[in-house]
């Protein structure tokens, strides 16, 4: 019994037995995933350049919501308070929209610089205290 496992064992380290095992390895391999090696590799290969792809898209987000948001600091920079004049720290002043239903964009989301300047148009500058009495009001 015992000769019967070395001389199995030596059969294990031929090389026509390594070959053999990484045929039936990736013969398993494929049945798993379902595609053959030029296929994952092309996967692969593909996969890098939409990890590339996504990489640009979030760096264009970003640029762009911080051009967004220094658009917005710039243009509350010479404001003031609609109702009581305040201007101390421009920018904290809120935009309130005169008539809700016709607001079609959050203000403080990433939207474009155009329909953010189409959307203030609707809006007055309100410190934190004349915007609460406001909404306190309606």
């Amino acid at each position: 019994m015992v000769r019967d496992y070395v001389k199995q064992r030596a059969d294990q380290t031929t090389p026509e037995y390594r070959e053999k095992k990484r045929v039936r390895d990736e013969k398993y391999r494929n049945k798993l995933i379902g595609t053959t090696m030029e296929e994952r590799e092309l996967r692969k290969a593909s996969n890098k350049i939409l990890r590339v792809r996504l990489k640009e898209e979030r760096h264009e987000r970003f640029i762009q919501k911080k051009k967004l948001y220094k658009y917005r600091k710039d243009y509350k920079n010479d404001k003031c308070c609609h109702e009581c004049g305040y201007s101390r720290h421009p920018e904290i002043l809120c935009f309130h929209h005169l008539n809700p239903e016709e607001k079609l964009y959050e203000l403080s989301k990433g939207i474009s610089i155009q329909k953010w300047l189409e959307e203030i148009k609707k809006c007055v500058l309100l410190c934190p205290n004349c915007h609460m009495e406001v909404h306190k009001i309606l």
